[in-house]
């Protein structure tokens, strides 16, 4: 089952956007957590805030397309209420925002232990070398199954971009091999979501579903 928020109403005093929660729309996640039960997988893309140093890099940046969190907020989101006591998270990271994705992992209460990289087959920007690819960051809490040897992948995915912050199918597909029938769920997500995952996130478009109908319906 998805859940997609619509996007949610903010206080005028929240610059963070969207995804920055007020003390009631905390109070609704961490509700919705508690209905839907602890979940063996986390998959999460933060919407890092990046400071552009121009008014081209701006026009590039995230905040063109959706609201970014700060670190502090990142570090603040309620990402354990949906955890199992043994826990896998994924997390998605540029390599400028590497040392505080690994951060960030660990504010949650998770350790960090391997990665993969994502290829994406096309030049993007920077300011030191042309951004070509992402880090997947996988962490662990409490003492979750590794996967079994048949099942644990290589540590390259190689699939082209398409649209701004879309991550490559083959992460999916990477996820179920690794952890096959444990409960997975999606943050951050944009639809369609993932057949058999849960999906939280937010959008702007049609196919988006009010939060609060969604969380008053919502059932394990």
């Amino acid at each position: 089952m998805q859940i997609f928020a619509s996007p949610l109403e903010r206080k005028q005093s929240c610059s963070a956007g969207f995804y920055a929660l007020t003390s009631g729309q905390r109070a609704e996640l961490l509700e919705l957590a508690s209905r839907l039960g602890a979940f063996d997988v986390l998959y999460v893309d933060f919407p890092w805030k990046f400071k552009a140093h121009s008014q081209k890099g701006l026009s590039r940046s995230a905040e063109v397309h959706y609201s970014t969190l700060s670190r502090d907020e990142i570090a603040a989101y309620p990402v354990t209420a949906f955890a199992a006591a043994d826990c896998v998270l994924l997390s998605w990271t540029t390599p400028p925002f590497l040392d505080q994705a690994i951060d960030a992992m660990r504010s949650h209460g998770f350790s960090y232990k391997s990665s993969a990289a994502w290829n994406k087959e096309v030049c993007g920007m920077g300011f030191w070398f042309r951004g070509m690819h992402e880090h997947l960051l996988l962490g662990t809490r409490g003492r979750p199954k590794a996967p079994l040897p048949a099942n644990r992948p290589p540590s390259l995915i190689v699939e082209r971009r398409t649209v701004h912050s879309r991550k490559p199918d083959a992460a999916y597909q990477l996820i179920e091999r690794m952890f096959p029938g444990r409960r997975k769920l999606e943050l951050f997500a944009r639809p369609p979501g993932r057949p058999g995952w849960w999906s939280i996130g937010l959008d702007t478009t049609a196919e988006a579903a009010a939060f609060r109908a969604e969380l008053r319906r919502a059932v394990p």
